[in-house]
């Protein structure tokens, strides 16, 4: 099991082009993948428990020391967010 937190979110609007800081897009999720397998999956949600949803990842690098995934969360009203993540 792999226990990962996003701190410091931004979000980027596709209609205007800009970009700002999103804190209640702050997450915390697990992840669990099966010996010998490189594809993790999980469940996540917000700090505020106002969105949650799927985490899929895997690991990267010689030594499988590096992380890289995706989310994607929905909440009331039909919020839907995506994003991505990595870390080393």
């Amino acid at each position: 099991e792999i226990d990962i937190s996003a701190y410091n979110t931004f979000a980027r609007n596709l209609i205007t082009d800009r970009t700002e800081s999103n804190t209640n897009l702050n997450w915390s999720g697990s992840m669990n993948y099966a010996a010998g397998s490189n594809s993790l999956s999980g469940t996540g949600v917000t700090n505020d428990g106002n969105l949650s949803g799927d985490l899929k990842g895997k690991f990267y690098g010689g030594a499988a020391n590096e992380i890289g995934g995706t989310w994607t969360f929905t909440g009331a009203g039909g919020k839907r967010y995506g994003g991505s993540f990595a870390g080393k």
